[in-house]
């Protein structure tokens, strides 16, 4: 693995890599190969566009929202949609309207889960001004859960009190 990421960063350096903020996005162009990664996440680029105007992922995002921004996208940057690659780390998930509960009872019931091995859900504290969770790792993905009621440093509130369960995948 250790070659594997001095190879990349050999490119990176031969390929004069040029990194721009967008909206709430990072992108990333490699000139010699006219390719253009763009990282974060497509849902708070979504409602920065076509919602609040901030970047949110507190609310459910659909497909046709998903094929709007992809539409976008395709379009900012002259690009034909069939030319346009999705791949990497994903996470994707489900809100879960948890009012009248304490989440944090809900989320402490996720202990663990068993294959070969028990993966325990750890705690995650606070950090980065992301909330509190529980994580359970995996080898090639993660399960997160957390409360999603307040974006730290966004002042955004959700309306509803939202727990999320979410799959990280890592490879």
């Amino acid at each position: 693995e250790e070659g594997i990421k001095q190879v990349y960063e050999d490119f990176k350096k031969k390929e004069n890599v040029i990194k721009v903020r967008w909206l709430n996005m990072m992108l990333v162009y490699y000139p010699n190969s006219h390719s253009l990664e763009i990282k974060n996440s497509i849902h708070k680029l979504f409602n920065v566009i076509f919602g609040t105007g901030k970047p949110d992922n507190s609310t459910d995002f659909t497909l046709s929202q998903l094929n709007r921004v992809a539409d976008f996208i395709a379009e900012t940057f002259e690009a034909e949609p069939n030319n346009i690659f999705i791949q990497g780390r994903f996470e994707f998930g489900v809100n879960i309207e948890i009012d009248g509960f304490n989440p944090y009872n809900i989320i402490q019931r996720y202990l663990s889960y068993k294959s070969v091995r028990t993966n325990l859900f750890e705690t995650i504290d606070e950090r980065r001004g992301k909330p509190k969770q529980r994580c359970c790792y995996l080898s090639d993905y993660r399960l997160k859960v957390y409360r999603k009621n307040f974006l730290h440093g966004l002042n955004i509130r959700s309306e509803k009190d939202v727990m999320r369960y979410e799959v990280v995948t890592t490879e």
